[in-house]
């Protein structure tokens, strides 16, 4: 059975989208916090390697920062694992509560940069002609462009998730001494 993973991701990323709206509905959010739910909705979206893992036996294997696994099972724990810490940190951000919620938020950026923004980046800077963003059939960009755009989506929002979070934790009565 040939799988169309566009009609697919579509689908996944409805899902995630119903997942997240009842924290958007409550409206407890502002827009710092919409901003650091999007940085980390961002993770989620183009993530098909938890469904592909499994379903698509020609799958390649994943690719991603320091992660590098080969075609299977552990494909969809890995990147299942990174998209529900992406989707529990969207979810938290929007719950906008000060406090060790926010810790989930800043340990999971600090994961996220260390193990995949920053090693994208450096590979990238480390030869950018032979650098390039591919997801999946449908999106390639080469070279420097592919560069700048890592750093740009992957490190930027990360870092400024990692401030907002971290900020929110030490301003809660429960982290002052």
């Amino acid at each position: 059975m040939d799988v169309n993973w566009l009609y697919v991701s579509a689908a996944a990323g409805s899902a995630y989208l119903l997942i997240l709206s009842p924290f958007v509905a409550r409206r407890r959010w502002s827009w710092t916090a919409m901003g650091v739910a999007a940085a980390n909705f961002f993770w989620v979206l183009p993530n098909l390697a938890p469904f592909r893992g499994v379903l698509d036996p020609d799958y390649a294997g994943y690719q991603f920062g320091v992660y590098a696994v080969s075609p299977g099972i552990l494909v969809t724990l890995v990147s299942g694992s990174i998209v529900a810490g992406a989707l529990i940190s969207a979810c938290l951000a929007l719950r906008n509560r000060a406090g060790s919620s926010m810790a989930f938020i800043a340990l999971y950026g600090c994961l996220m940069l260390l193990t995949v923004g920053l090693p994208e980046l450096l590979n990238g800077l480390q030869a950018p002609a032979d650098y390039r963003i591919e997801l999946g059939e449908y999106l390639h960009i080469p070279g420097l462009l592919a560069v700048l755009l890592i750093g740009a989506l992957l490190c930027l929002p990360l870092i400024a998730s990692i401030a907002w979070s971290s900020r929110r934790m030490a301003r809660s009565p429960s982290y002052q001494s």
